[in-house]
């Protein structure tokens, strides 16, 4: 009698143990689905790429990408779990809204310019008689909508010694920056913008003047944050399997970058609508191993400085750690 109980709890251990083993490779090949907010942006790189060369379907998720509607509404549905990921978010923005409650985000990549590869610049119409920073007093300057880049302005003037107040600041659309210096098409007349990447490059190709090219690079930090991918602990928790994937995705796109730069360029510049002709520089992309904290909290001091955050915020809270992403 006993030796046939000591057969059946064998046999029932086996059958768990196998299905322990097995498990993974069930879970692996179901395909699960995630939602992705998106501010278009040349910071959501990753996720242009991600898509247009199939990793996602690759790991067999379904995505359901969105664009931000109003500014901010990602950070909070990322923290909701509503959406398992945004991309191309405003530092600046991103910070400021996440605050509260930092340490409840996972940064998944950065975005970063340089002076010598900027992402900004402040430009005049061709035209113009503004050559240098001081003749923007009593003039109208554009600056994209859904940033903080007013602030980071502000700062920047005030630092070359220029009274930002005597200086009026017009946010933009993104339909509107393509065109804002052209006569015939511009929505809204400004004398001087704060364009980013693509716009930069266009308005360039259109012939404005550069007054400052690096603007944000030269007068804040550089490497310049420009733009953010992240998800929230509640994801790595309680949607781990698909925020691991599209993690994954995200990490795959980087690599593709890395090794075959034009055709990632030539991904954004469709994506962008940016004609083939004009050259586009592409930020330089970090995985979430991969980013250094220190140079997050010098933009942070930064930030405070402009007026965007009040209080410190420990950007090393915000990493991934090895134990949250492995499988």
């Amino acid at each position: 009698m006993l030796n046939k109980i000591l057969t059946v709890v064998n046999i029932i251990l086996a059958a768990i143990l196998v299905y322990i083993l097995i498990q993974p490779k069930i879970q692996a090949s179901k395909i699960v689905e995630a939602k992705i907010y998106y501010r278009d942006d040349v910071s959501a790189t990753p996720l242009y790429i991600a898509e247009a060369n199939g990793y996602f379907d690759s790991l067999k998720v379904k995505v359901t990408v969105e664009e931000v509607g109003k500014p901010g509404e990602d950070v909070e549905n990322v923290l909701k779990g509503i959406g398992q990921l945004a991309s191309g978010t405003d530092w600046g923005m991103f910070l400021f809204k996440a605050k509260a409650r930092p340490s409840v985000y996972r940064i998944v990549t950065n975005a970063t310019s340089t002076i010598s590869v900027p992402y900004t610049a402040l430009l005049a119409p061709p035209k113009s008689k503004i050559k240098k920073l001081s003749d923007l007093v009593g003039k109208k300057v554009g600056y994209l909508r859904g940033t903080k880049y007013e602030y980071l302005l502000r700062y920047a003037l005030k630092s070359q010694g220029i009274n930002d107040s005597l200086v009026e600041y017009t946010p933009l659309m993104m339909s509107e920056m393509k065109n804002v210096f052209n006569p015939d098409s511009a929505l809204v007349a400004v004398d001087a913008v704060l364009a980013v990447e693509p716009y930069r490059t266009l308005l360039i190709k259109q012939g404005a003047r550069i007054i400052e090219d690096g603007f944000l690079e030269k007068y804040t930090v550089t490497p310049f944050p420009v733009g953010v991918t992240y998800t929230s602990v509640t994801n790595l928790q309680l949607r781990k399997n698909a925020t691991q994937r599209v993690v994954k995705a995200i990490n795959m796109a980087i690599d593709f970058m890395r090794k075959h730069p034009d055709s990632a360029t030539a991904i954004v510049k469709t994506r962008l609508n940016v004609p083939d002709e004009v050259s586009l520089m592409l930020p330089t992309f970090e995985k979430y191993n991969e980013i250094d904290p220190a140079q997050l909290d010098r933009y942070v001091d930064v930030l405070k400085k402009a007026n965007v955050l009040f209080v410190d915020i420990e950007t090393d809270s915000m990493l991934i750690s090895p134990e949250e992403i492995k499988k």
